[in-house]
């Protein structure tokens, strides 16, 4: 259906903007910024294999420190929490959970034109299952112990809903078109042979006429 796309050229249709940073303990001062916002921006991917298609979520996110415009790398440990709404619309607990440690979220790491990201992927399952409606939440921990929790954000894996369901299980019904005795047998010409009819027809007339 579609190859897997370079994440680096997603196009961000879900964004998540943080709420708050919460230092867990005080941090020492030094030259480093400390990030205190996230902005996540999501898109549904599909990883192509081998004889295996896994759809999921690719994701790029970008760290800002107070009054700064520019974003800015990160040390720390990066959580996402995905919850599933199309069976628990309510659910306040997450249905998975994906942990990228401090030396992991740091391969991750890329310098774009939009400045310093981040890009993960968050696999969901093989393709051809139902479709599925996902909230996602990022937490992140800094090394200073800095916590910064986004916003959830709304997107949609592709997927067979009840309608395809049902469409795929009815037959295909097509009218037959029924065509007339006269025309079976070849005795009326065609629409675009009109005037050449009408032409015989006058032909026949004159004849008649000269006879009598």
């Amino acid at each position: 259906m579609t190859h897997f796309r370079s994440l680096a050229t997603l196009v961000p249709i879900l964004a998540g903007v943080v709420v708050s940073g919460t230092p867990v303990h005080a941090a020492e001062q030094d030259a480093t910024p400390t990030p205190d916002q996230v902005v996540v921006m999501w898109g549904n991917t599909l990883l192509s294999q081998p004889g295996k298609k896994t759809r999921g979520f690719g994701g790029r996110l970008m760290f800002f420190a107070q009054d700064q415009k520019e974003p800015i790398k990160v040390d720390g440990v990066l959580t996402v929490y995905a919850y599933d709404i199309t069976e628990h619309p309510q659910g306040t607990k997450p249905d998975r959970k994906y942990v990228f440690h401090r030396e992991q979220f740091g391969k991750h790491y890329t310098e774009s034109a939009l400045g310093d990201s981040y890009n993960v992927w968050i696999p969901w399952g093989p393709v051809g299952g139902p479709q599925k409606d996902i909230e996602l939440r990022v937490r992140f921990v800094s090394a200073k112990g800095v916590v910064i929790v986004s916003e959830t954000s709304w997107g949609t894996l592709p997927g067979e809903t009840p309608d395809t369901q049902i469409a795929a299980e009815t037959p295909a019904v097509y009218p037959t078109k029924k065509l007339t005795p006269q025309r079976r047998l070849g005795t009326v010409r065609p629409w675009r042979n009109r005037a050449e009819t009408a032409w015989h027809c006058r032909l026949r007339r004159l004849r008649d006429a000269k006879r009598s």
